[in-house]
């Protein structure tokens, strides 16, 4: 059974099986949220045809994060597109 991370031969260690969320939430002195997170390949990581397959693999290389909304507001303001489940995604 292979480990779950390796060196490779650059010295870099390499991830061989497995999955990872990382989030970063912070609530400031005034009880304001805000969160920063990031998945190794993106948010569809079952449909290879998906722009989001591994949209977030360069910034996971770069040890960077993204802006995780929670406010309707900021959901819709980066909204791509919008649709109920069940319905027909256009």
């Amino acid at each position: 059974m292979p480990t779950p991370t390796a060196v490779d031969k650059d010295g870099c260690l390499a991830g061989n099986e497995g999955d990872s969320f990382v989030q970063l939430t912070i609530w400031d002195k005034d009880s304001n949220l805000s969160a920063q997170s990031i998945h190794q390949f993106g948010s569809a990581t079952l449909d290879e045809t998906s722009p989001h397959y591994a949209d977030q693999s360069p910034l996971f290389v770069q040890q960077k994060l993204k802006p995780a909304w929670f406010e309707e507001v900021d959901i819709r303001a980066h909204l791509e597109r919008e649709y109920v489940p069940g319905q027909e995604v256009k």
